[in-house]
């Protein structure tokens, strides 16, 4: 995702309400304070957002919560040493990014002879049709609906919530009329545990086991090509405490249906 600077999203708390924060940062790193300019990090042992404090120049939870008063003294706008976050961003990208040793191979080969693209299956042109599925915690479910989802994924003329437009016409915009990817919004599939548990196991199995019961294995409709794949899958689930975000085109607000995910 891109990097985001002043935006007001959600989070979830495992014991306690959703909160508000401004966001500011990537998936790689990223600095969260209140609506108010306390600086804030989410406590695991407490399983909520607390005030932070710096300690040789790295973030530590205070133990408040955001429900209370900040700490007396506590500075507004607090920022980690510029060394403490390269180190996190280092850990981050490398868990995100793992090295590739055919990396610079394949970057060689985007000028090559496939239009600038990469050698393997692609899918810019014609009539595609994607999978989309509403997946819920056991724990946490989401406001969003079906309809949400549908409209900005391939509602006409789609502005909602600061939108340019639609997924669709998106890459009909920047496809030049040659692709028309529309999308089939399944779900919410409701997921046998809590979303804890989720943070470090994949659920997508889960989900499409229940995917496949609601359309009778009718995976053929995803296939343009009639070759035995899917072109395109995504999941949307509530976004995981402060270390996943959005991406959707157009700018993101507070209302929750910009939280929808595409998944890749």
């Amino acid at each position: 995702m891109s990097a985001i600077f002043g935006e007001y999203l959600i989070f979830p708390q495992e014991n306690g309400p959703d909160v508000e924060l401004v966001v500011n940062g990537d998936e790689f790193y990223a600095r969260y304070e209140t609506v108010t300019g306390y600086t804030v990090v989410y406590d695991d042992e407490r399983g909520f957002y607390c005030y932070a404090s710096l300690i040789n120049g790295q973030f530590v939870s205070t133990g408040t919560p955001l429900s209370k008063d900040p700490p007396p003294g506590l500075r507004r706008h607090l920022k980690e040493t510029p060394e403490v976050r390269n180190e996190k961003f280092r850990l981050r990208h490398a868990s995100l990014r793992p090295a590739d040793p055919q990396a610079a191979v394949a970057r060689m080969r985007t000028l090559g002879p496939n239009r600038g693209l990469l050698e393997g299956r692609r899918t810019s042109e014609g009539a595609v049709r994607g999978l989309t599925v509403l997946v819920e915690f056991a724990d946490l479910q989401s406001a969003i609906t079906v309809a949400d989802v549908e409209a900005i994924l391939n509602g006409p003329n789609y502005t909602a919530n600061g939108n340019f437009c639609s997924v669709r016409d998106y890459f009909r915009l920047i496809s030049g009329g040659k692709l028309d990817y529309s999308n089939v919004v399944v779900g919410p599939i409701r997921l046998s545990r809590n979303q804890a548990y989720y943070k470090n196991q994949l659920f997508v199995r889960e989900a499409m086991d229940q995917v496949a019961s609601q359309l009778n294995n009718a995976f053929a409709q995803f296939d343009s090509r009639g070759e035995g794949v899917i072109d395109a899958i995504n999941f949307r689930c509530r976004p995981w405490r402060a270390e996943r975000g959005p991406v959707v085109p157009g700018r993101r607000r507070r209302e929750r249906v910009a939280e929808v995910a595409k998944g890749r």
